[in-house]
């Protein structure tokens, strides 16, 4: 008998035992070893779910496990959230759990902080910012932490992406739609391993998009845009409803007449400004010289503010406000410029893009990705595309900011989606010329004049914005010379639809040339020489990308002392490729070398298997670059 209570004893006090352990979540030691490789940090869990419940009310509830592996992600255990005046976020919960996965933490709702987001470039927003700040860094660990976000406007659908960066993996993440069964959900998968699971449940669609055990991405050098290679899942809506207007996103035509009846009420300039404007113009100017007019009047009246609040971050000011005040953001800008050609009979139409290096609207599944807004204007054969915020931006030109993208050119009935104009790589050219007076000691004053066309003016434009000193400070740094001074600089710009920029340099290159005994050798690409070699790669996941393409042509004319000869000059050179075209080659006359150099790339999205082509394309280039002139003595 006592045998068998010391029996029951041991089995209840093991029991005792097993329950009083703490519980562990997420041990490092769980995570699949094929998910550690190039990863900084390793998503554990994750899961979105967006309520769509009625026309102007959704509900968004979001949970997150990501262990943190290592300093370089110590970032991603920062819980962050915005929201607004149509939107509240609630049941914030936040634990932190070391390697083993003991619960080493948890976040009080005092240590959430709740901030103001105001941009950089806005005087007000109402956008604000939840944070908490685990504050840990004992690696690795894990942060858990979930969130509810209500919502009173269903203009915004959201988008879900597997990964946000290189270096991260997902050991699982489930991305879940909910919908009324009489609503129709408009989506679109991109490069998605495994498509939707559709079930209707109890009145309701659901859609689930799954995806387990995604490695990283280790960075790779000219890697396309996201949109282009990482799983993802787009949304939007048909109907919706923002600060109580209701529109329909289920076409192009349908939101753009949103657009136009939102802000057919802001156009009411005032008859002083419309007649101060009217006499500036004459009846022989042409449609595009009467366009410059008032768009230059707008730009010399008006500064960019900006003011993003409730249904102002779609709607702008009206006209009055902007004539008043003299500020506006894009939007109101925009809208001011376009009131005013309006009203002296010049056909236009507000403009939706998305601005940047990339756009990544795609024309066969409307949805609102756009960011910016200037004007399209009719001109006989082809379309004036009019910046209207930035006050530094020639009338016409369209720079790499909205270039070669679609955009959605507002109509009361008929909006539609279009492109706009790509840079040729004639269009978008650097072209140097100069001439390098070589000294008997070996040093060399140099001549050079730059000129920058197409993507290639906005960047150097931002040089005659700088005061003196910083002007030359920037054009120091620019100079790919070894051992040189800037002696004096002047730039000129032409200012119309098709703009350029010069930039005249007066170089001394000091110890020019190498000497070799009696001999000079010099380099004939001084100025402008391929630098940037991207490294071999092994086993690359992305395409290659090439964003634009562009051109160089270099002419430089080589004067050498009258008791020096000419003994060798390089052999032509002429590379030809997908990617683009390289020619060199040098002339002699009497007592001057002509250099000549042309390069071209060609824009576009290439296989990953041709990476590393283009890598020797470029090392031929560098190699090319490099070649050298000999001088010596008369005997």
């Amino acid at each position: 008998m006592k045998r068998h209570y010391s029996f029951l004893f041991l089995l209840c006090f093991s029991v005792i035992i097993i329950y009083a352990k703490p519980k562990t979540k997420y041990p490092v030691a769980e995570i699949p070893k094929e998910l550690i490789g190039n990863a900084d940090a390793v998503i554990r869990n994750a899961s979105y779910t967006y309520e769509y419940q009625a026309v102007n009310k959704a509900e968004e509830r979001y949970s997150m496990a990501i262990t943190i592996l290592k300093e370089s992600a110590l970032d991603r255990s920062v819980f962050s959230e915005y929201y607004d005046s149509f939107t509240k976020i609630i049941d914030i919960e936040m634990v932190v759990y070391d390697e083993e996965g003991n619960k080493v933490k948890k976040i009080s709702n005092e240590d959430i902080y709740d901030r103001s987001a105001i941009s950089g470039f806005s005087i007000y927003e109402d956008s604000r910012l939840k944070v908490a700040d685990p504050k840990y860094s004992t690696y690795p660990f894990t942060v858990e932490y979930s969130y509810t976000r209500k919502s009173n406007s269903t203009y915004h659908f959201p988008n879900w992406y597997v990964i946000d960066a290189f270096n991260l993996s997902v050991e699982h993440s489930e991305f879940i739609v909910i919908t009324p069964s009489d609503y129709q959900l408009r989506y679109r998968e991109n490069n998605m391993p495994v498509s939707v699971e559709h079930s209707n449940t109890e009145g309701q669609n659901i859609y689930t998009w799954k995806v387990d055990n995604f490695k990283a991405f280790k960075y790779e050098p000219l890697s396309p845009p996201a949109d282009l290679w990482v799983p993802h899942v787009l949304t939007a809506p048909a109907r919706f409803s923002i600060d109580n207007y209701e529109g329909d996103l289920s076409t192009w035509e349908s939101f753009g007449s949103f657009y136009y009846h939102l802000n057919e009420s802001q156009n009411n300039i005032p008859e002083e400004t419309v007649n101060k404007v009217r006499s500036l113009l004459t009846d022989s100017m042409s449609i595009y010289e009467k366009v410059s007019t008032i768009h230059k009047y707008a730009q010399n009246k008006n500064r960019y503010i900006s003011v993003q609040a409730g249904i102002g971050g779609i709607k702008p000011f009206d006209a009055e406000t902007v004539d008043r005040l003299s500020y506006g953001d894009c939007k109101a800008l925009t809208n001011y410029t376009m009131s005013l050609l309006k009203a002296l009979d010049i056909n236009c139409n507000y403009t939706l893009v998305q601005a940047g290096n990339t756009s990544s609207v795609k024309p066969d599944f409307p949805m609102d990705r756009f960011n910016h807004v200037f004007l399209s204007i009719p001109n006989e054969s082809d379309t004036l595309w009019v910046e209207c915020t930035n006050s530094h931006s020639p009338c016409g030109f369209i720079g790499d900011f909205t270039d070669d993208r679609y955009v959605l050119v507002v109509k009361e009935d008929q909006s539609e989606i279009v492109k706009t104009p790509s840079y040729s790589s004639d269009d978008n050219q650097q072209i140097l010329k100069g001439q390098v007076l070589i000294g008997s000691h070996g040093d060399a004053i140099a001549n050079i004049s730059y000129n920058y066309k197409g993507a290639q003016y906005p960047d150097q434009f931002a040089l005659t914005l700088l005061d003196e000193k910083d002007r030359k400070k920037r054009i120091t740094q620019s100079i790919n010379a070894p051992n040189f001074e800037l002696d004096s600089f002047d730039i000129k710009v032409k200012f119309d639809r098709n703009p350029e920029l010069q930039k005249d340099l007066n170089i001394y290159l000091f110890s020019f040339v190498t000497k070799m005994g009696e001999r000079m050798l010099f380099k004939l690409n001084t100025l402008n020489t391929q630098t940037y070699i991207p490294p071999f790669s092994r086993g690359r996941k992305t395409p290659l990308f090439i964003g634009r393409n562009y051109s160089e042509k270099d002419s430089i004319q080589y004067l050498i002392q009258d008791d020096m000869a000419i003994e060798a000059i390089p052999d032509p050179v002429e590379i030809n490729s997908d990617f683009g075209i390289y020619k060199s080659h040098t002339e002699i006359d009497e007592n001057s070398i002509y250099y000549h150099r042309y390069l071209v790339i060609n824009k576009g999205t290439y296989p990953r298997e041709k990476y590393n082509e283009f890598r020797d394309f470029l090392e031929k280039v560098a190699k090319a670059d490099a070649s050298s002139a000999i001088i010596k003595p008369k005997s």
